[in-house]
């Protein structure tokens, strides 16, 4: 299957829009609305637990930005997930 369209489990596709070094950005809808899914990817250059300990770092990081912003008013978007 390509990278640029993936299948989900409802039956439903994911559209590649942006990849970085970090993760792929997808497209996608989640309960009728759309949604965007971001995929973080193993490092295989890394030792896994380098790239587990780094990963769950950057994870966090990115929580702490969402809950700042969420508590000072200026999210506006909902998130749905966020799985390790």
């Amino acid at each position: 299957m390509s990278e640029e369209s993936k299948n989900v489990d409802e039956g439903g596709t994911h559209k590649l829009f942006k990849q970085g070094a970090e993760a792929r950005l997808y497209l996608s809808t989640f309960l009728g609305r759309k949604c965007v899914v971001k995929e973080r990817f193993k490092k295989t250059y890394r030792h896994p637990d380098l790239d587990d300990r780094l990963t769950k770092e950057r994870m966090r990081g990115e929580l702490r930005g969402i809950l700042r912003c969420k508590n000072i008013g200026e999210m506006k978007k909902k998130h749905y997930l966020l799985l390790d």
